[in-house]
This record gives structure tokens, C-alpha cells and sequence, in this order.
């Protein structure tokens, strides 16, 4: 049963960094295609726009799945990357009615893997950071109550 509640409540965690990384990407893409279309020959910029927008919307989806974790460690992070750039292989796939897996498929999936790792290791950080600050103490001063 506590495996169980472990198992969801993880994978409601990525499902929420998913959704968080998905957010970033449409908006990410809305800014680009805005941008894009002041260019003449758009095409040739849309490959590189596509692996910029996924080298910023995974690390976002990786520390908001580490952030809504129980467990605070970076293989979530590197999870939900997968996981993310799995669902866009699948989307990708089914659009073009080609499902051929070939180097740029598993470039992109060693690329979501580590930006997930990576926006993991940054959640943790961060949190490791404001609980350091937390209990900083400062010369003269102490956190620590005197004794009356």
C-alpha cells in the first residue's frame, strides 16, 4: 500500500512537470513562430528553434517534477525528461505517419534525459540553498536562545 501511494504520488509529480514543461514549450514556440516570421526562409531555422525550445522546456519540467516529489532526487528530473520527450516522439510520429527511430531520436532522448537531470540538480540546489540561508547565522548573532 505505501509502495502503492509512493508509485502515484510520483507520478502525479512528473505528470505536473510535464504539464510545467509543456506550458514553457507553447510559449516558447509562440515567441519563436513570432520571431521566425520577420525571416525570409524560415525553414531552415525551425530545426534549430525546436531544440532550443526542448533545451529550456525539459530542465523546467524536470525541477517542477523534483519540486512536486516526495522524493527530492534528481532521477525524477530525469524521468520526466524521458517521459517528455517520449510523448513528443509519439506525437511527432503519429503527425508524420513515421515512427523510424533513428540517431536524431536517440539524440533527443539522451538531450531530455539530461536536461531533465539537470533541472532536478537545480531544484535540489535550490532548495539546498534557501534552507542553507535559513539557518545562517552571522558573526555576533546566533540562531540559538540564550539561556535565561
Amino acid at each position: 500500500r505505501d509502495c502503492m501511494n509512493k508509485f502515484t504520488s510520483g507520478l502525479v509529480a512528473i505528470l505536473k512537470g510535464l504539464l510545467a514543461g509543456i506550458t514553457a514549450i507553447v510559449i516558447l514556440y509562440a515567441g519563436f513562430s513570432i520571431l521566425m516570421s520577420t525571416f525570409e526562409s524560415p525553414n531552415k531555422y525551425t530545426y534549430p528553434a525546436t531544440l532550443v525550445g526542448l533545451i529550456i522546456s525539459v530542465p523546467i519540467a524536470g525541477y517542477a517534477a523534483v519540486l512536486f516529489s516526495r522524493q527530492k532526487k534528481a532521477s525524477v528530473g530525469c524521468w520526466c525528461g524521458l517521459l517528455y520527450i517520449i510523448i513528443l516522439y509519439i506525437i511527432s510520429s503519429v503527425m508524420n505517419k513515421d515512427f523510424s527511430v533513428g540517431y536524431n531520436t536517440l539524440f533527443l532522448l539522451v538531450i531530455g534525459a539530461a536536461a531533465g537531470t539537470i533541472g532536478g540538480i537545480l531544484c535540489i540546489n535550490r532548495m539546498d540553498h534557501k534552507r542553507a540561508k535559513r539557518n545562517c547565522t552571522f558573526i555576533g548573532k546566533t540562531n540559538a536562545k540564550k539561556p535565561a
